[in-house]
């Protein structure tokens, strides 16, 4: 970077001028800077502190590679704090000094601004398609319409404003709107949408109210919501570490701009050849063809849709399925006036993303039959509650991680909890029924099993091997 000497262009009203718009960016800077740390370290607390079962359910994977990920970028965060009010002392003195003496410095044109704008069209380019996958995971995962919609509104937004930015032509102007563009889209998107829609409800789950567990349709919402912020595959890792770094490098171009303005470079004008003239263009046409089309997609997804049944308490609304799919079924018999559940799990009605299924106060004599659960894939927790359950042969999809049966008629251990029982089956709760003895060949079935209650079973003894099988 040359610097040549010129005369004063600024007097003190000048230098004001400018310190005061530097000094609330640089508090916003560290401001964000700060939320996004706090957003990560709130993250390693819940998986580090979340228990087993729970974070199975939750579907938390790869649990050291996202702690260690988000540890480096915390460091990351941390040390740019500290240069941004490094910086700041810096300034502050270069302003005293410059009220001071009778000349001031101004900014040559250097390699970066040469090349600045081909770098930005890809960091944003980069972005908005990690974005739009993550917009895309919101709509096909949870069932809170608002909260899919709202983060793909602010893609959209972002898709229109970026490439527009990059046509102003004061060079000073254009890398504070650029960079303060960048880094509060980038935290909206990365930190500040999932911190208020999630982690608050996960933090009072974790730390303070345990019984939340209880409310099904709110572990419904909460279980689908944290499973688009945890990593489901390497190409969801690679998109959530790119938006991570990407909001770090916004918020660092902020600082670093505001810095390098203090150099004085408003006589710097950018030069628009033709070549970059069009490539500017070009990416003006991409981004606003992405944002209409986007646009396009979420305005046909709001207008078009299947209605669900009344026994949809929860339903997930992807982009690109105009069917119901719930992700929540409660059944209560006795207010839809039947004896037998089993015509209310059509496909063509309720889809094959259910997740919680809740049958109550239905006779259900064998249980359910296996070719009803089998079209979920999904199917992780049924709840069966006042039943006239006799019998189970089974077996369970799979999928099951959760099973509660709750005031039956069961007077032994049904086939379907100890002959090819779920591999993922991590809590079984048994509660209001007959059941004097298990054997020990059913303890072993349950080797998976991480949350076991037995609560007024009347339970005459204690299997001997309960205490060595369990986790």
């Amino acid at each position: 970077m040359a610097l040549a000497a010129v005369a004063p262009t600024a007097g003190p009203t000048s230098l004001r001028r400018r310190q005061d718009p530097a000094t609330w960016i640089f508090t916003l800077t560290i401001v964000l800077h700060v939320l996004v740390a706090l957003y990560l370290v709130l993250w390693i607390a819940i998986i580090v502190f979340i228990k087993g079962p729970d974070g199975k359910i939750n579907g938390v994977l790869w649990p050291q590679t996202t702690i260690g990920t988000y540890a480096v970028l915390i460091c990351l965060h941390v040390g740019a704090i500290c240069m941004t009010m490094n910086r700041r002392r810096r300034l502050r003195h270069f302003d005293r000094r410059t009220k001071t003496t009778s000349s001031s410095w101004t900014r040559q044109p250097s390699t970066w601004d040469n090349y600045a704008d081909e770098c930005l069209i890809v960091f944003n380019l980069v972005e908005i398609g990690c974005q739009s996958h993550q917009a895309y995971t919101f709509f096909n995962t949870i069932p809170e319409h608002a909260k899919a919609i709202s983060y793909l509104v602010v893609v959209i937004l972002y898709s229109f404003v970026s490439p527009l930015i990059l046509f102003v032509r004061n060079t000073r102007t254009k890398a504070t709107l650029v960079n303060l563009a960048d880094s509060i889209f980038s935290f909206t998107l990365s930190c500040g949408h999932p911190l208020f829609a999630l982690v608050l409800c996960a933090l009072d789950f974790v730390f303070f109210d345990p019984n939340l567990n209880h409310n099904n349709l709110l572990c419904t919402q909460m279980i689908l919501l944290s499973r688009t912020q945890t990593i489901g595959d390497s190409f969801d890792y690679a998109c959530k570490v790119s938006m991570h770094v990407g909001t770090f490098v916004a918020l660092y171009r902020v600082a670093r701009s505001l810095e390098l303005n203090h150099v004085d470079s408003s006589a710097i004008p950018l030069c628009m050849n033709p070549s970059k003239l069009k490539l500017l263009r070009l990416n003006l046409y991409v981004n606003v063809a992405w944002g209409c089309l986007l646009t396009a997609v979420l305005v046909r997804s709001l207008v078009s849709g299947q209605p669900c049944p009344p026994t949809c308490v929860a339903n997930v609304r992807p982009l690109f399925d105009d069917t119901c799919q719930c992700a929540y079924v409660n059944i209560n018999c006795k207010l839809v006036n039947i004896t037998d559940p089993i015509s209310f799990l059509n496909t063509s009605a309720i889809g094959t993303h259910l997740l919680y299924l809740e049958i109550r106060r239905c006779d259900l004599p064998t249980g359910l039959p296996p070719a009803a659960l089998a079209p979920f894939p999904s199917l992780e927790k049924i709840i069966v509650l006042y039943s006239h359950m006799e019998t189970w042969d089974g077996p369970l999809p799979p999928s099951v991680m959760s099973l509660m049966i709750r005031f039956s008629h069961l007077r032994t251990i049904p086939r379907a909890l100890h002959v090819n029982v779920p591999p993922q089956l991590v809590a079984l709760v048994l509660e209001a029924c007959f059941i004097p003895s298990i054997p020990d060949s059913v303890i072993r079935a349950w080797s998976t099993v991480e949350r076991l209650y037995l609560l007024n079973i009347s339970l005459q003894a204690l299997p001997s091997s309960l205490a060595t099988t369990l986790p």
